[in-house]
């Protein structure tokens, strides 16, 4: 056989040539391009690079996007201090024409309105402009925190925010602003009023009008809405009395008032300092339950009142609530608390009761105390029940509503003759400023000689037919046993 100079260089000794139908397979081989899997494979890498090169090119244009709102953020922020320097230290306005509070997009863009987002390419932008006078030998703080009336220079801050920032930081600017001497007017002074909510903390967004009081000197007054400090700031204003007023929709002062008031005495070149309580109202459901179905409700409890205890109600720490309610199947189990602080609850125990609604509460953190009546014997605790006390106190929350069982405890009246209904009425006491003559409509017994079981809030009681002066007295302690009466 024949072979050719090629094969001769290749071959080693013993090698066989390749025959004719091992180099036509391999020829073939090579035709046959890449398998499904290393297409597949091949596919999945060019998609996890697509992906990437997806979420860089994204993460790219959101990038792009914040710079350049962040850009226009900027000058917006510059341009809102440029016009509170220019009206601060013009020659025709002065620093009485800027405003001594936050104001929120009080300089529109060309074509647009006052106290509307400044619209940028389509982007709302939310500019905050807060201007605070400061002593020039203290650091940076609340007005309502100052010594004195001197006030040397103020501050003025900007704060620019954007729709679609996701968790960005604002725009944020500030400068110094110092008057003319002698620019502001002799023979006025200031109100500074902190404003403070339940867990002592500045309570933002309230509030504050200053109104002069008939007859006490005062010819001015003013309003500002407190800061991020709790502050709200009222300057210049001329000497004399003031009322200063607090509002804002749902909340209330320690005590319940909606609208709490202060009395400010302004003199020239002082400045006068108060604070407030005022917080967002918390509200609570008091069930009104009889101590077992054996001792029912009394057939009419006559709005008389819940009341709760905080120390700090005044005067003697408890208030009676007045109230009406509706009579509904209530859950009247009440958790018991042991020594080592351990609640045990008992199994649900469904019967009617008398729902109050008690709003306008302070959020005590602590919470409230809670009995039915109005007069200081209905009290549990008081002194004369040695072996009486009231239940755990309620917690409550601002805004929210909490929920708490009173019980009432069982008495029964039996009527030797003319039967009617009976009636049940507190004795008065001064502790609590008692509601004398709120009657109780206990019921009507089934009949002569017949007990008419039922119940009725701790206390001193009066019993008696209607329209019958003849009463014999008893006192009903919180858990005690039946107090059994018997009219002639």
């Amino acid at each position: 056989m024949h072979l050719s100079p090629r094969w001769r260089a290749r071959s080693r000794p013993g090698a066989q040539p390749p025959r004719a139908s091992d180099r036509a397979a391999r020829a073939v081989e090579r035709d046959h391009g890449m398998t499904l899997i290393e297409v597949v494979v091949a596919c999945a890498l060019f998609g996890v690079l697509a992906s990437a090169l997806i979420v860089l090119l994204t993460s790219m244009i959101d990038v792009s996007k914040d710079d350049s709102r962040r850009t226009v953020a900027n000058h917006l922020a510059v341009r809102e201090l440029e016009i509170i320097r220019d009206a601060f230290s013009s020659s025709s306005r002065g620093p009485e024409a800027v405003a001594i509070n936050k104001q929120v997009n009080r300089n529109p863009l060309p074509g647009q309105s006052a106290g509307q987002p400044l619209v940028v390419d389509g982007i709302p932008y939310t500019v905050t402009s807060d201007v605070s006078p400061q002593p020039m030998d203290k650091p940076f703080k609340s007005p309502c925190d100052q010594d004195n009336g001197e006030f040397d220079y103020y501050v003025a801050r900007v704060e620019v925010t954007w729709e679609g920032m996701e968790g960005r930081s604002p725009v944020v600017m500030d400068t110094l602003m110092t008057p003319p001497k002698g620019t502001f007017p002799d023979g006025r002074g200031h109100i500074g009023v902190k404003v403070i909510d339940a867990d002592g903390k500045p309570s933002v967004g309230v509030t504050v009008t200053a109104t002069a009081i008939s007859g006490g000197g005062g010819s001015g007054g003013g309003t500002d809405t407190t800061a991020i400090d709790g502050c709200a700031f009222l300057p210049d204003i001329p000497p004399g009395s003031y009322s200063v007023k607090a509002s804002a929709s749902g909340f209330v002062n320690q005590q319940g008032v909606t609208d709490p008031t202060l009395t400010a005495t302004v003199v020239s070149g002082q400045l006068w300092k108060g604070s407030l309580f005022y917080d967002r109202a918390a509200a609570m459901t008091v069930n009104i339950c009889p101590p077992s179905t054996e001792y029912p409700l009394p057939t009419n409890l006559n709005s008389t009142p819940v009341s709760l205890g905080h120390p700090s109600l005044l005067p003697s720490g408890a208030k009676a609530f007045t109230s009406t309610g509706t009579r509904a199947m209530r859950n009247c189990a009440v958790p018991t608390v042991r020594e080592d602080g351990t609640v045990t609850t008992p199994p649900a125990s469904n019967r009617t009761a008398e729902v109050r609604n008690l709003t306008g509460l302070w959020p005590y953190p602590a919470g409230y105390e809670a009995w039915a009546g109005g007069c200081g014997t209905n009290d549990p605790a008081w002194p004369g029940f040695t072996d009486s006390a009231r239940d755990l106190p309620v917690a409550v929350k601002r805004g929210d509503t909490s929920s708490t069982v009173v019980t009432l405890d069982p008495v029964a009246v039996t009527l030797g003759s003319n039967l009617r209904a009976v009636e049940a009425v507190p004795m008065d006491d001064v502790a609590m400023s008692c509601t004398a003559g709120r009657v109780i409509t206990l019921g009507t017994p089934p009949g002569v000689n017949s007990a008419l079981k039922s119940s009725l809030p701790a206390g001193v009681w009066q019993i008696r037919r209607t329209g019958t002066t003849v009463t014999k007295t008893i006192t009903v302690t919180k858990g005690g046993p039946v107090q059994a009466v018997t009219l002639p």
